[in-house]
């Protein structure tokens, strides 16, 4: 996974982000695409705080996302109105559907 071009990690931020990525992704049941947004479903057993962590970096560095977490519903929704953000959406739903590393 390489820094996009818009993010506002440093590299050391980015570096724990990706490993965030790394440690939850194993748990991902699910990841629906539609659009504007992504839908990432997590099997029984997930980390919530990490993916509660994971989350509250991206909405850091990604302010012009909306991203929910329903724990309770092992569900992230990560989305935008922007449709020129839309393929950002799409690099979420690439990282956690374990097809970037």
């Amino acid at each position: 996974m390489k820094q996009p071009a818009f993010c506002t990690l440093t590299p050391d931020e980015f570096h724990a982000q990706r490993e965030r990525y790394l440690r939850v992704r194993p748990t991902v049941e699910r990841v629906e695409r539609g659009a504007g947004e992504a839908l990432i479903t997590f099997a029984p057993g997930f980390d919530p705080r990490l993916v509660r962590e994971l989350v509250e970096t991206e909405q850091q560095c990604c302010p012009f996302f909306t991203i929910d977490v329903d724990e309770e519903a092992r569900l992230v929704r990560i989305a935008s109105d922007d449709p020129d953000r839309w393929d950002v959406i799409d690099g979420f739903a690439a990282v956690f559907s374990r097809r970037t590393v």
